[in-house]
Parts: structure tokens; C-alpha cells; sequence
């Protein structure tokens, strides 16, 4: 039987804190961008996405690196929290618009009801909301929390099955939650499952690592697709390992799609897994 989980409210704060990372990130298209207005760095593109501070898991999560437009764009630019709303109008408006064009992360729907300070108006256009750092953190808490549930309800369903059936504490522990870190993915959630290990748990574990841990606990890969408990199911596409999950019986699994803390750890059936990715699927079995 299905049900619906939601994050406790403690997760839902965190979520909030730790939203917009500090400062604010501005994405650009076209000449080298410069303003009067002190308290901000224009990066280049290529030197950006190699920089060890601005592409730490926290900024990539909270910005989507994936989704710009990175054809296009030119500069980011990084910027104190209230730095863009010091701006000329004009140069308010354009730095906005470019972040939908360009697909920046961290534009919303602009929610039912908003009441902004005059000095934020800039930031609606076409009704999404350019959500910056000080902007965020000055709306009422009810608009906050219905912001940032609505972002992670676009990352995957609330939806899961009853955990009665599972009877191992450590993973009673985790299912139906969400996260409160970022990282955690499908090999950490998969190889805590059978190591019980919670420093293995919070890692962001990338493929190779996640198969040598596996062999390490005794798994080998089987000629079979029944997956009975305490199986492996691995997802490949074109041989490269993309997803892992921990079954935990009756062709259910634990398991959590990507490293973002608005990823919930749930149950799902094969036949949901088999509609988020696409590949081939095999399986992994302990030793006896």
C-alpha cells in the first residue's frame, strides 16, 4: 500500500537555513560585464567551473550547475547577499533576466499572495520569482516554507510504501525521511544498507568506489533478475553504472535518485525505477 511522506518540520527548517549559500551567484551572457557598485567578482566560465570553492557540492546543488546554459553563457558573477538590489534599475532588470535565460537555479513560481519591499520588485518577471540570498531570507516564514516544499517536491514524488515489513533498525532509521545534507545518493544509500556504516551514509559516492565497496562486502554480480532480499539492483547504460538500489524484498527496494537533500529515501517497486532510468539492469548477490 502506498502512502504519502513529508519531511518533519526540523527538516523543513534546515532547508531553509541552508537554502542560498551565502553571497549571491549571477549568471552572464555577452562582454565582459562591469558595475559601478562595489562587492562583486566576475569570473570567466571555464575558470569558474574549475574553481575548487564555487564548484563545492553546496553551490552546485543550491544553483543546478547542470541546467545552464553554458553555450551561451559567458561570466558568472559572485556578489555580496545585498549587492544587486544597490544596482541602477536597468542594471537590476538585466542581470534578472539573464538568470532565466540562462537557466540559473534558484527561479520559482512566484507565490500566491507575495507582498515584496519595493526594493525587490525587480525580481518578478514574467511571474517567476529570482530568488537572491537577501530577498529570501526577508519573506515571512509561511512563504519560505511553501517555497522551498515546492522545490523539492519538483526533485522527486512524495510517495512511497509502509515500512512494516522492514525489521533491520539502521534502515527503519532512514526510510520515507529526507535528507538534511547534500550528497547523499543512491551508492551511499545503497552501500549503508549493507554495511550499516553512517560515515558511508553521508558521503556523495561516485560508481567506481560504490562497486569496489560492494565487492569488498562480499557481492558479486549473478546471471539473475528475480532480486531477493538483500540484492543489489544495479541500473548500467552504456556500460556505465548510473543507479543502485537496496531490495528489500517482494521486488521493493530502498532507494533515493540523486545527491540532493530534497531527494527522499522511500520504497519504490521495479516498475518505477524502470521509468526514472532507462539502461540495463542487473544484479548483484552476496557470497553465502
Amino acid at each position: 500500500m502506498k502512502i504519502e511522506i513529508k519531511p518533519t518540520k526540523t527538516t523543513i527548517e534546515s532547508w531553509i537555513e541552508t537554502l542560498i549559500p551565502k553571497g549571491d551567484l549571477f549568471l552572464w551572457y555577452g562582454p565582459y560585464p562591469a558595475f559601478k557598485q562595489n562587492g562583486y567578482l566576475v569570473i570567466p566560465k571555464e575558470e569558474f567551473l574549475q574553481h575548487p570553492e564555487y564548484t563545492q557540492i553546496a553551490m552546485n546543488n543550491a544553483y543546478q550547475y547542470w541546467l545552464f546554459d553554458k553555450k551561451a553563457l559567458s561570466y558568472i558573477i559572485i556578489a555580496e547577499a545585498d549587492w544587486v538590489f544597490k544596482l541602477p534599475e536597468a542594471e537590476q532588470k538585466e542581470l534578472f533576466k539573464q538568470q532565466i535565460t540562462l537557466n540559473r537555479g534558484l527561479i520559482v513560481p512566484t507565490p500566491n499572495g507575495l507582498k515584496l519591499e519595493p526594493k525587490f520588485q525587480n525580481a518578478i518577471l514574467t511571474k517567476k520569482l529570482v530568488l537572491t540570498n537577501e530577498l529570501f531570507y526577508s519573506l515571512p516564514k509561511q512563504i519560505k516554507e511553501e517555497i522551498v516544499i515546492n522545490i523539492a517536491k519538483d526533485f522527486d514524488e512524495w510517495e512511497s510504501y509502509k515500512s512494516t515489513f522492514i525489521s533491520d533498525r539502521h534502515l527503519l532509521e532512514i526510510v520515507n525521511t529526507f535528507a538534511i545534507e547534500e550528497g547523499i545518493n543512491c551508492f551511499s544509500t545503497t552501500l549503508y544498507a549493507i554495511t550499516e556504516d553512517l560515515f558511508i551514509f553521508k558521503q556523495w559516492v561516485h560508481p567506481e568506489t560504490f562497486i569496489n565497496k560492494l565487492t569488498e562486502s562480499g557481492y558479486k554480480l549473478v546471471d539473475k533478475m528475480d532480486f531477493l532480499k538483500k540484492d543489489i539492483l544495479v541500473i548500467k547504460q552504456k556500460g556505465k553504472i548510473i543507479h543502485a538500489a537496496y531490495t528489500i524484498g517482494n521486488n521493493v527496494f530502498l532507494n533515493k535518485n540523486g545527491q540532493m537533500k530534497f531527494n527522499p529515501i522511500k520504497i519504490v517497486d521495479l516498475e518505477y525505477l524502470q521509468q526514472q532510468f532507462t539502461g540495463e539492469i542487473i544484479c548483484y548477490r552476496k557470497n553465502k
